[in-house]
C-alpha cells in the first residue's frame, strides 16, 4: 500500500509544485490580453506607475445628470467619466448597450431634461455591427450603471498567483514559443486564441513591460480589412440621424470612438508584419460632420510620450490613457458655441 501511495501519489504532487512554481514566476493574471492569449504577466504586464484618479459613483438614477452616455467597456471603469465630472464640474449617468437599443436610448436620452450633453461611446471594431443596423428594441432600457467611489491602482496588482496546471502550461508554451519565433508573429490561428503576438519598434509604442519589443492586441482588430464601403457608410448615415435626434432637442451631441490598439501602434511595426486596413473609420465620421473627436489622431500623437497609454497585457487604455481622453473629450465640450 505504501509503495503503491509513492508511485501514484508522487507524480501529481511533482506537477502540482512545479506549476506552482512557474505561477509565481509567471505572475498573478492582470491583463485580458494575457489571460485570453495565455501569456506570462512577467512579460506583458505594466511595470511603470500611472496616476491616481478619484472614481466617483455616478448620478443615481432618480438624478438629475447634465451629461447622459452610453458606453462600452471602454466605459466600465469609469475612469474617464470621473476626470470629465471633476473638469467639467458636470454630473454623468453611463448606460451600457443594449442590442439593438441604441436609437430607442438616443430617443428617450434627447428628452431627458436636465441633461444638455449625450455622448455615445464604442470602441472602434464594433462600430459598424453597432450602427449598420440599428434595429427595434422590444426590451425596456437598463438603468445607469451604478459604480463605487474609488481609486484607480498605481501600480499592477501582485497577489496570489491564480493559474490552474492548465493554463500554467499554456503560459509556458507561449513564453517558449516567443523564443522560437524570434522577430517573427504569432498569430491568432496558430495558438487557437484571439489574441496576436506580434514584434515591435520598442521606443515607438513606449510600453513598460519587460518584453516592450513585442506587442500582443486582440485579432478582432484585424477585423476592419474586410469592412465594406457600403456597410461603413450606412453606419455613418444612422448615426448622423442620432445626432440629429439630440440636436433637434438643443442638445450637444459627441461621439467618442475610441481607437482599436492596432489602430494606434500598427504603423510601429515592421511593414511586413503589420496589417493593411482599406477604411477608415475616422476620417469617414469626421468628413461626414459627426461632432466627436479624433482619437486616432490624439492617441498616436501621443503614445510614445505617455508611458502604456494602452496597457501592454490589456486592449484597453492605461489610467495615464483615460485622462488623456477625458481631456481630449472636455476640450471639445468646452469648444460649444
Amino acid at each position: 500500500m505504501r509503495r503503491y501511495l509513492l508511485i501514484f501519489g508522487i507524480p501529481p504532487l511533482f506537477i502540482m509544485g512545479f506549476a506552482t512554481l512557474l505561477s509565481f514566476i509567471f505572475q498573478p493574471i492582470d491583463g485580458d490580453l494575457t489571460r485570453i492569449g495565455a501569456y506570462a504577466e512577467r512579460d506583458f504586464g505594466w511595470s511603470a506607475p500611472q496616476p491616481v484618479v478619484d472614481t466617483f459613483a455616478g448620478e443615481p438614477a432618480t438624478g438629475s445628470p447634465d451629461i447622459l452616455i452610453l458606453g462600452d467597456s471602454f466605459s466600465g471603469e469609469n475612469i474617464w467619466q470621473s476626470v470629465l465630472s471633476a473638469e467639467q464640474r458636470k454630473k454623468i449617468q453611463t448606460f451600457p448597450f443594449q442590442p439593438g437599443c441604441i436609437g430607442k436610448w438616443v430617443a428617450q436620452a434627447a428628452m431627458q431634461k436636465s441633461a444638455s450633453t449625450i455622448i455615445i461611446e464604442t470602441v472602434e471594431r464594433e462600430f459598424v455591427s453597432r450602427f449598420r443596423d440599428l434595429g427595434s428594441c422590444p426590451a425596456a432600457l437598463a438603468g445607469p450603471i451604478q459604480f463605487v467611489t474609488s481609486k484607480t491602482l498605481a501600480e499592477r496588482p501582485r497577489g496570489w498567483p491564480n493559474m490552474p496546471v492548465y493554463y500554467t502550461a499554456k503560459v509556458a508554451y507561449h513564453t517558449l514559443e516567443m523564443e522560437m519565433v524570434g522577430n517573427g508573429k504569432i498569430s491568432a490561428a496558430a495558438i487557437n486564441a484571439p489574441v496576436v503576438n506580434a514584434p515591435i519598434d520598442a521606443q515607438c509604442a513606449n510600453f513598460s513591460n519587460r518584453v516592450s519589443n513585442r506587442f500582443l492586441y486582440f485579432a478582432d482588430d484585424e477585423a476592419k480589412r474586410v469592412w465594406r464601403k457600403e456597410e461603413v457608410s450606412q453606419a455613418v448615415s444612422n448615426l448622423l440621424r442620432l445626432q440629429q435626434t439630440v440636436v433637434d432637442r438643443n442638445k450637444q451631441f459627441l461621439f467618442a470612438l475610441v481607437p482599436d490598439k492596432l489602430s494606434v501602434y500598427q504603423d510601429c511595426m515592421s511593414p511586413e508584419q503589420r496589417p493593411t486596413m482599406t477604411l477608415n473609420a475616422f476620417s469617414m465620421l469626421i468628413g461626414a460632420n459627426v461632432n466627436m473627436p479624433d482619437l486616432e489622431a490624439v492617441f498616436r500623437a501621443n503614445r510614445s510620450r505617455v508611458r502604456d497609454l494602452y496597457r501592454p497585457n490589456n486592449t484597453h487604455l492605461s489610467t495615464a490613457g483615460y485622462k488623456l481622453m477625458a481631456h481630449t473629450i472636455a476640450g471639445l465640450l468646452a469648444a460649444k458655441p
